[in-house]
C-alpha cells in the first residue's frame, strides 16, 4: 500500500500556514432593537466595542453575583463603603487586573488610574487596554457609585397656620408657638 502525499509534502522545508483573524462579537446590552427595514432584532457589537462592553460588565460585577462562578467579577462595589487608605488605590488596581487577566483574554491592560471620592462613596477607574486581535487601544472610564435606595418620597408635613388673633390674645401670652403650630407653656 502506498502513501498519498499532498503538494506540501514535497518540500518539507516550507509549510503552508493558514491564519484566520478572529472576529469578536457580542450583543449590545442596551437591547435596543433595529428598525423594521434591517435584518435581525438587536444590534451587535464587534471587535473593540465588544471587548470594551465585556470588560465593563466584568469589572462592574461583584463577587457571588454570577451563579456557579463565585470569583467572577471585579468586586468593586464592596470597596465603596470601606475606609479609604493609602492602599485602596493599589487594591482596586489589583482587583481589576486580576479579573481581566483571568476572565478576559481578548484584552491586554496598558494602564489603570483610580480616583476615589470617599465623601461621595464613589470610585472612578480609567482603564486603558489593547484589543489583542486588532491592536486597537481603547480607553474605558468607569464610575462606580452606590445605587440609590428605591423608596417612596415622603413629603414633609406642614402645620396648619395659627390665626394671628390667637397669637395676640391675652390668653396666649403665657405660651410660645412652635414652628409646627403647637403651644409650648412657660415654666
Amino acid at each position: 500500500m502506498s502513501k498519498v502525499f499532498s503538494t506540501e509534502d514535497k518540500n518539507l522545508q516550507s509549510s503552508v500556514r493558514v491564519v484566520r483573524k478572529k472576529l469578536y462579537s457580542d450583543i449590545d446590552l442596551t437591547l435596543s432593537t433595529k428598525s423594521s427595514g434591517q435584518v435581525g432584532d438587536v444590534y451587535k457589537k464587534t471587535d473593540a466595542s465588544a471587548v470594551k462592553q465585556a470588560i465593563k460588565t466584568l469589572v462592574m460585577t461583584n463577587r457571588f453575583e454570577k451563579p456557579y462562578r463565585p470569583s467572577y467579577g471585579g468586586n468593586l462595589g464592596g470597596m465603596l463603603f470601606e475606609l479609604a487608605t493609602e492602599d485602596t488605590g493599589e487594591e482596586i488596581i489589583e482587583r481589576v487586573t486580576q479579573s481581566i487577566e483571568r476572565y478576559e483574554p481578548r484584552a491586554k491592560i496598558l494602564n489603570i488610574d483610580v480616583f476615589s471620592n470617599p465623601d461621595q462613596n464613589s470610585i472612578s477607574v480609567l482603564l486603558e487596554f489593547r484589543v489583542i486581535n486588532t491592536n486597537a487601544v481603547e480607553t474605558l472610564n468607569l464610575n462606580i457609585r452606590p445605587s440609590a435606595p428605591r423608596t417612596a418620597e415622603v413629603l414633609p408635613t406642614t402645620a396648619p397656620p395659627v390665626p394671628v388673633d390667637v397669637l395676640l390674645s391675652d390668653e396666649a401670652a403665657d405660651f410660645i408657638v412652635s414652628e409646627q403650630g403647637e403651644y409650648i407653656a412657660y415654666d
